[in-house]
């Protein structure tokens, strides 16, 4: 295999194993790979704030509390029904 068809973001090669040349290569996927990531929450925060900002609720400072009081309130009962942290539910209520 050429090190140009290495995937090196998924490879389980030793950096103590790899010549300069490769750590080199790695390095560089992992950026590009970084930037994709990055482009891609850059892109979903501002989907984000489009629909908050269409279909979002406004409330006032009295209501905004009570919601916090009331979030407080239940937060062992979420955490309890929604184990995984990454659940959308979970999202919502940190």
């Amino acid at each position: 295999m050429l090190t140009k068809d290495i995937d090196f973001t998924k490879s389980t090669y030793k950096h103590a194993d790899m010549p300069r040349e490769l750590l080199l290569k790695k390095l560089q996927q992992q950026n590009v790979r970084i930037r994709s990531l990055q482009s891609d929450v850059d892109r979903i925060e501002r989907h984000i704030k489009k629909i908050i900002s269409s279909e979002g609720v406004s409330m006032d400072m009295l209501h905004s509390a009570e919601m916090k009081d009331l979030m407080q309130l239940c937060e062992k009962d979420v955490v309890q029904s929604y184990p995984d942290s990454n659940s959308f539910q979970r999202l919502f209520w940190a």
